[in-house]
């Protein structure tokens, strides 16, 4: 279900089947992204969802999907992190929960799904 080529630094492949519910009634899914903070930017088959801020953040927004393959993506920032010296691992930053809630099933959780990551950003890489 996962996938490995990634635009993005987060970045998933879902399927999505034509029987779904929210086709019918005009509704749409909603995305539920929690983090520690500090941004994130989402977008869904590349189109930009919008964008979260705070420490920590929970981002909730109605998404868009299509019947067949959808590509979930998420930019998460980190701005200025202090240093906590050799206990860092138990602070940290980033995302922890990704969700969608709508499905005919009920809430998706897709935090436990295999996710590409990539550090940085393309700019960085290309030295832009």
């Amino acid at each position: 279900m996962g996938t490995t080529s990634a635009p993005y630094p987060f970045h998933f492949s879902i399927f999505v089947g034509e029987d779904e519910w929210f086709f019918k009634n005009g509704s749409k899914p909603v995305l539920i992204i929690e983090s520690k903070g500090h941004a994130l930017h989402a977008f869904v088959n590349q189109e930009f969802q919008g964008t979260g801020i705070g420490i920590p953040l929970t981002y909730k927004n109605p998404i868009s999907l299509k019947a067949g393959k959808n590509e979930i993506a998420i930019l998460s920032l980190t701005i200025g992190l202090q240093s906590s010296g050799a206990f860092y691992e138990f602070f940290g930053a980033g995302l922890t929960s990704v969700k969608i809630e709508g499905f005919n099933i009920g809430t998706l959780d897709l935090s436990f799904y295999v996710w590409s990551y990539k550090i940085g950003v393309q700019g960085e890489y290309l030295k832009i």
